[in-house]
């Protein structure tokens, strides 16, 4: 990602209203419900590899992983394996997940502080013991 970019995350679980948001510095982000992925998806529905967040142009990049219930965005399953551009704000889902996403971009020398990503332990103690959704490993 360009200097001063961070990626902040909500993902929401459909059925329960589990929440939990992140800030990522640096993609490739991978999704998907094998503990290898950065952003872990714990449901049935999710493959174990089901998509990645790639950082490409200067904009963040979806792409499907050939999951077998697909990735919806704008109410359509995106073609597998086709990067799909998304943008500075965006919306998918996949399985019971929404995800949403904004990129904001701190221009060097602003005296905009931006905001502290949360830690992973952080994110432990705040999530609720039975939350469907786990971060595998830090984001930064």
């Amino acid at each position: 990602m360009d200097p001063g970019t961070t990626l902040r995350l909500s993902v929401r679980h459909m059925v329960t209203g589990d929440v939990i948001q992140c800030e990522v510095d640096r993609l490739p982000v991978t999704l998907g419900r094998h503990e290898s992925n950065l952003l872990r998806l714990d449901n049935a529905m999710v493959s174990r590899l089901h998509a990645t967040l790639e950082w490409q142009n200067g904009t963040v990049v979806l792409t499907d992983l050939g999951s077998r219930n697909g990735t919806i965005q704008r109410g359509f399953a995106i073609s597998p394996h086709t990067p799909r551009e998304l943008g500075d704000e965006f919306l998918f889902a996949i399985g019971p997940f929404v995800i949403s996403g904004r990129v904001e971009r701190i221009e060097i020398g602003s005296t905009d502080a931006p905001t502290r990503a949360v830690s992973a332990a952080e994110m432990r103690r705040l999530l609720p013991d039975d939350a469907e959704i786990t971060l595998v490993r830090r984001m930064m």
